[in-house]
Parts: C-alpha cells; structure tokens; sequence
C-alpha cells in the first residue's frame, strides 16, 4: 500500500485556457509505478467537455536533482481549457502492471484566468500570499488554514492563485550542514524538500501555484558567504560549494519551477510581474542585464496599475549584514525610476522579513502611489539559534527613496506611511527558549481586486492566522481588525 501523503500534486501556472500540474515523489525508497494517470473535469458545467487525461509511463519520469537516481517528477500541461473556470484534477496511479487497480493518491482543484478583472460586486481575482516555510514544527498548520479559507470561507477571500515569494525551503538550517560529503549534501536538500512539500499539500492542491526562490533556496545571502554562521562553515570548501550549488538550483528549477521572469495580464485591467532577484544575484546586479532591462521595460510601459512580485521588499534600507535590494543600489535606483515612468499606481508583493505589514507612499511626480504588502512568515524557524531569524513590523524607512541610500533626480522623496491597524501582531520572545527573540505571528495574506471603472481597481487586503482557527470550522482566524482598501488607478 502506497504512503499517499509521501506523493506531490502541484497545480503550478495556469493561464486562461491551460495549466501546468506537477506530480511526483521526492521521498527516497520509493518504487516507480507501472503508470500514473491525470484526469482533469470542468466544474460546474454538466455540458462541458469530457474528462482529459495524460498518463505517464515508467520512462516518462524525470528525476528532479541530477545526481541522485531515486526521487521523480513529471510536469503535465494540459491545454485548450476555458477561461474563468474552476477543474478539478486526480492523480492516480497503477502500481505494478497494467492489471494493478488504479489508486488515487491526490485530489485537487483550481481556477482558470480570467479575460479581465471581476466587476465591483462579483467574487473578485485574489492572490494568495505567503513566504517563509518550514515543515519543522508546522504540525500541518499551514495547509490546513489555508485549505479551510479555500474549500469553506468567504468566497471573497478565496485564493485564485498562490505566490509563494522565497524560502519555501530552509537548506541551510542546522549544523547538518557541516557536513562535507557530496551524497549527504545532496540527500539532505532532497529530504527538506521532500518533508515541505508534503507538508504544503493543502495549499499546493487549492489553485495554481507561482515560487518565487530566496535565499535561503540556497543559503543565508546567496550567493554570498561571509556571514559569521558556523552553519555555513562547509561551504568554504569548493567541493561542497558546488555540490551544494548544484543541488539547490536542480530544487529551484525542477521542483518550484522558478523563473528569472515571468509577466501576467488580467485582460487590460492589471499587469502581474514576478522577478527572481535572488539567482542571479552578482557583487553588484540582483539580475542579470538582459532580465532587468525586461523588467524595466515591463514597468516603463505599463498602461494599467502594476503589480510587483519580488522575494524582498522594495522599501527598505540597505542591509546591514544581508544583502537586499537596495544593496544593489545602481540596478535598486533604475527600478525605481523605471516603476515611476508611467505614473499608474503600483502594487509591491513580498516577503522574506519575518513579519507583516502594508505601507504606501508617493511615487514619482505623475500622481503614482506605491502600496507594498509584505507577508512573512507561513511558519516561525525555532531553537535557540535559528529562533533569532525572527522580527516585527516596523516603520522603516521613513522616507523613501531617501532612506535607501539613493537618489533619484525623478523621484523626489517623501514621507512613507505606515499604519499600526496593517501591521500582523508578534508575540515576545523569552531568553533561552525555543523563541528567543520577539517574532511575528504566522500567517498569509489574501490580495483581491475589481474593477471598479475604466483605469480603476479596488484592492482590498487581509492576513490570516495560521495557528489561530476556529475549533468547529477551522477558519483561520482574520489578523487585520478591517480588510486593507484603497484604489489602485492610471493617472
């Protein structure tokens, strides 16, 4: 009898008529099946197409990190699906021969795009945002907050698609990573993704799902390593540099299906950009030249509100110890005067920082507003050690981009705004504990627009609790007192 909870169903990116859906098993031990069967339904409609199906043969799988011949996947397309719909999908599986009965190992569903933006009053296109995720002491947590606001809550704040915005991986925790041998580097990366994406089921099962890697993806700072953490020791070896290279990038590109950059239209009504900043980052780019002229062109000629994702936020100052992106200040400055060209407001999304907060501020001379959501973390890191990568929501910087150690002839620089109301809560931390420093309470957010008008989207904003659910339903519970509203417009 097979572990179904050891076996991934992914449902990754999907577009108005397709979606790509994952499938695989990246537990060590466990035997080819004689065939795998996907079968996709349309919801709702009794008239609609039949049931497509995909098998996939025993020679079809692929291995997911080069050097290691057990652990599998296959990534699917399926094509010529109607927009704005909801499907479902089973994975199936025969497991010896062709006479085996087939066995159903997950189920999912998810939602098409749609041609443009849901008017004022319909059900609006909402994002699921998260970042930060370890299976440690998550206890299943994560998945089932999330499947309980998909399958059961409002459906105003029902997630369309998930983005996940780095460290959906921790592989760089532990001094494990000491460890010097080539294999043991490259079980252990695969055993962290393995227990995540089991653990993650819930969310990766419910709409399609977009990865954004950080650094932790690879290690604390990638691709840097002169941070004084034992932990990171090892990897002054060049065999266990590249070793370990090479491991986490088969994760990110095979597994999280990671991208330098990728752009999504909601009709004419929203322009979705997600950018890798992280694996590619250099002493002084965060990207390479030929991505971020891309991304630059993408802001500069925006004819409707723009949508950021990034692993780390935008309104920052330069790290201290860790590279962000203002670190990068060269590439940092042109993005910001690139944002500010077309004078449409824009929307930030990230993560990284450990905790949650919503701030706005002026952007450019046109009448631009920049409005920047930062959710962080799905699950708090533990112990003594590990407890200190833990923070609360502040008001840095105050001014923007003055406190980011540049200047921008074209944007001049104003005050940020903070509100205390959009703020996630934390909890204090207690010397020698497995919390040792203050840290933020887990949670992800849901961000929901419609159109309100021609050149007008209401966007609206909430974060919910991952340990705070309601016994009966398992709702998690609301973390903003009022949902975050404001109007994102061309001008």
């Amino acid at each position: 009898m097979q572990n179904n909870t050891q076996w991934s169903l992914v449902v990754q990116r999907v577009t108005e008529a397709s979606a790509d859906i994952w499938i695989g098993n990246l537990f060590a031990g466990v035997k080819l099946p004689y065939q795998a069967k996907l079968e996709m339904t349309e919801l709702g409609n009794a008239a609609g197409p039949a049931i497509a199906a995909q098998i996939v043969a025993v020679d079809d799988w692929q291995k997911p990190f080069q050097h290691l011949s057990e652990r599998f996947f296959k990534l699917c397309r399926f094509e010529h699906l109607n927009a704005h719909r909801n499907y479902s999908i089973i994975f199936s599986v025969q497991l010896e021969d062709a006479s085996s009965p087939w066995e159903v190992l997950q189920q999912a569903t998810f939602s098409t795009l749609p041609k443009s933006l849901p008017a004022e009053g319909e059900k609006p296109f909402t994002i699921g945002l998260g970042s930060c995720f370890s299976s440690d002491d998550d206890n299943g947590c994560v998945s089932a907050a999330y499947a309980a606001l998909y399958d059961s809550g409002d459906e105003k704040f029902r997630p369309d698609v998930t983005f996940l915005v780095g460290d959906q991986v921790y592989l760089d925790t532990g001094f494990a990573s000491l460890v010097p041998f080539s294999g043991f580097i490259r079980n252990r990366i695969a055993n962290n993704y393995a227990k995540n994406w089991q653990a993650l089921s819930g969310v990766f099962t419910r709409g399609g799902t977009w990865m954004l890697p950080d650094d932790h993806e690879y290690w604390n700072d990638y691709p840097f390593n002169n941070l004084n953490i034992l932990a990171l020791k090892a990897l002054k070896v060049s065999s266990v540099r590249d070793t370990w290279i090479t491991t986490a990038t088969d994760g990110a590109d095979n597994i999280q299906s990671a991208r330098m950059l990728e752009v999504i239209n909601i009709g004419d009504d929203l322009s979705i950009c997600l950018a890798n900043c992280r694996s590619q980052r250099s002493l002084n780019q965060f990207m390479l030249d030929a991505e971020f002229a891309e991304l630059s062109t993408w802001a500069k000629n925006l004819r409707c509100p723009g949508v950021l994702v990034v692993s780390q936020m935008l309104l920052d100052s330069p790290g201290e110890d860790e590279r962000n992106l203002p670190s990068f200040s060269t590439q940092y400055a042109q993005l910001i005067e690139a944002l500010a060209v077309s004078g449409n407001d824009i929307l930030v999304l990230s993560g990284d920082v450990h905790f949650g907060r919503i701030a706005s501020v002026k952007l450019g001379t046109k009448g631009a507003t920049l409005t920047e959501v930062v959710s962080s973390p799905l699950s708090n890191l533990k112990g003594w050690l590990n407890g200190f990568a833990s923070d609360v929501a502040n008001d840095h910087p105050e001014y923007f981009p003055g406190n980011t150690g540049v200047k921008i002839a074209t944007v001049p620089t104003v005050k940020v705004s903070y509100d205390d109301a959009y703020k996630v809560s934390y909890q204090k931390g207690f010397r020698f504990s497995a919390h040792p420093k203050d840290r933020s309470d887990e949670h992800f957010m849901t961000v929901s627009f419609n159109r309100v008008a021609v050149g007008e989207i209401e966007l609206t904003v909430q974060a919910w609790y991952v340990r705070k659910c309601d016994p009966v339903t398992g709702l998690p519970s609301p973390a903003f007192k009022s949902v975050f509203s404001t109007r994102l417009r061309c001008h």
